[in-house]
């Protein structure tokens, strides 16, 4: 997947608006000042991507950044399995335990940074 591609799928809302003035596939580093038409108030745009990565754990963010960072490079078959064991290391965290069941009972999470 080409980087631009990876980066805005990694900070889009989990629930992005039907008519998001954002593609799926713009991330905040590439917004420009002609895109004026299409982001009338960037500065929203961005609001709107960074609450919905500071509402999430910490702990788990970090993990995501560290195994994007160390896949963006690689072949599709070596990104996967460094994406597999990332997902599989992040169900040791609290944190990845209380975001299922946040889903499933419906509620909003509390992290515990671990």
């Amino acid at each position: 997947m080409p980087f631009n591609e990876s980066t805005g799928n990694a900070v889009r809302p989990a629930r992005a608006p039907a008519r998001s003035s954002l593609s799926p596939w713009t991330a905040v580093s590439v917004l420009q000042p002609d895109d004026a038409v299409a982001h009338p108030d960037p500065a929203a745009e961005i609001r709107t991507l960074t609450d919905v990565i500071v509402a999430r754990s910490g702990a788990v963010v970090a993990i995501g950044k560290r195994t994007f960072y160390g896949q963006v490079e690689a072949d599709t078959r070596a990104a996967y399995e460094t994406a597999g064991e990332a997902m599989t290391c992040n169900m040791a965290y609290e944190d990845a335990a209380e975001r299922i069941e946040t889903f499933l009972g419906k509620r909003s999470a509390v992290w515990r940074g671990h």
